[in-house]
């Protein structure tokens, strides 16, 4: 069963609003795995100013509890200058709700001796610690990324760069150089350019600066997941060829073809047949792919044009609806941001008005639970929100819907580019959730996703406002 959450009453410092948010203070991972993530990424017991839009990291005892390493740990932030006694006592309360909500055959000693840590920076270094990460490690980790950080910016003024390179070579090791590569292959992985470019001439300074030998320098690392590929795609029968190049689609760029031709020509006999013919069979089915997905480009622009001279947009949509896809959505908000980029607010306005009013009409067509939560998202009203949401939990499994919100934020976070508002409520919406299941209903464990399939770690199709 979940640990209840409360609501705290504050004031916003900056304005002096007034609000009620919902707080967790016992985090509990063997009960709940995702608030341990939510807690590291800064995403747990936040809050927002409805006013003036100010927010941040609420002040409160708190006690994380790992059973997998028989971890308690206790927090009571500084600011909040609570005298000893009710320190305390504030630990005690919750500690005792861990044994409350603990099988008495599960209880052990730690249970009833939970470890202080001073700061929240202590509290994180105490749980990666429990994971086999060192509080030093830590440290010198992130003092590593701050330097590898100041010297990327430098790049492109040649007398800074070269003296700090030279102020630091006694901590520039395998390891450094190993966080510039990953920095590469990651903006790689997202076409950025101009990142990789920063950090491969950086790279290539450092390496000429202090004259370093091929076994002090880490592989940019792109033969062995090239070669991966393609001994997964040789293994691949010929009917599931198609699918796995399109799961693959954006791997399969220049640099991959050049690395399999030239494997080809360095090969022989029956090796060097199978990787000729599978190059062949790539080049078509890849083509193949473009040429479909530029056909769908013009056709999703030819869809707009119709859209915009239709004398009634509603009804057009309707019409129209069961044609729309991602290709549409790509071609609609590249032109409202070109509209914007020009200051034709007209062109904005009328782009906006049909992108909510298409995205509408596709919200029918996703499952159940994701038209609810997209519902949710649009509900600005948290008393609203939360009435809704008492009649969703009772349609849905609590366990698994909270588990859906917080799965999509999650992944949303980390591809990067998601809008911080829409983030934000959907964990908070997360939090009213829990809130509800933990005091107004019986919470069902997470013992089913509601994701649906074998891949319970694919993200649904959502469709945000």
């Amino acid at each position: 069963m979940a640990y209840p959450t409360s609501q705290a009453q504050i004031q916003c410092p900056q304005c002096q609003q007034p609000m009620t948010v919902t707080v967790q203070q016992v985090i509990d991972v063997g009960t709940e795995p995702t608030l341990r993530d939510r807690l590291l990424r800064g995403r747990l017991n936040v809050a927002r100013c409805p006013r003036c839009n100010i927010g941040g990291a609420l002040a409160m005892p708190l006690i994380y509890h790992d059973p997998a390493h028989d971890l308690l740990l206790a927090y009571v932030p500084h600011e909040m200058n609570l005298p000893m006694s009710e320190e305390e006592k504030e630990i005690g309360r919750l500690t005792n709700m861990v044994l409350d909500h603990t099988p008495a055959e599960k209880r052990k000693a730690y249970l009833l001796n939970p470890t202080r840590v001073m700061t929240h920076e202590g509290l994180l270094e105490k749980i990666m610690e429990a994971e086999g990460v060192s509080p030093e490690q830590v440290r010198k980790q992130n003092e590593k990324i701050r330097l590898v950080m100041q010297m990327a910016q430098a790049v492109g003024n040649e007398t800074k760069l070269a003296a700090l390179i030279e102020e630091n070579k006694e901590v520039i090791d395998y390891n450094f150089l190993l966080l510039i590569t990953m920095t590469m292959q990651q903006a790689g992985e997202t076409h950025d350019e101009a990142t990789v470019e920063r950090y491969g001439t950086l790279r290539e300074t450092i390496i000429t600066q202090l004259d370093l030998k091929a076994d002090q320098v880490p592989s940019l690392g792109l033969e062995e997941p090239m070669n991966g590929l393609i001994e997964a795609l040789l293994a691949t029968p010929q009917d599931e060829l198609e699918p796995a190049v399109a799961a693959n689609r954006p791997l399969l760029d220049y640099n991959f073809f050049l690395h399999l031709s030239q494997r080809a020509e360095q090969s022989s006999g029956e090796e060097k047949a199978a990787l000729l013919a599978l190059r062949g069979q790539l080049v078509e089915i890849t083509e193949r792919m473009d040429r479909l997905a530029q056909q769908a480009i013009e056709r999703a622009a030819t869809q707009l044009n119709e859209l915009l001279r239709a004398e009634d947009i509603d009804a057009k949509i309707q019409e129209m609806y069961h044609e729309f896809d991602e290709a549409f959505l790509v071609v609609l908000s590249a032109n409202v941001e070109q509209a914007r980029t020009q200051k034709r607010d007209d062109i904005v306005e009328a782009l906006t008005t049909i992108y909510t009013r298409v995205i509408k009409a596709m919200e029918t067509r996703l499952r159940p639970e994701l038209r609810a939560m997209n519902h949710l998202l649009r509900m600005e009203s948290s008393a609203e929100r939360k009435e809704r949401l008492r009649k969703e939990l009772r349609t849905y499994n609590p366990a698994g819907f909270i588990e859906m919100i917080e799965a999509i934020a999650g992944d949303l976070e980390d591809a990067g580019g998601a809008d911080p508002a829409v983030l934000e409520r959907l964990y908070t919406i997360a939090d009213e959730a829990r809130e509800i299941a933990s005091s107004d209903l019986e919470f069902v464990p997470p013992t089913e996703s509601l994701f649906g399939g074998e891949n319970k770690g694919d993200t649904p199709q959502i469709i945000l406002p």
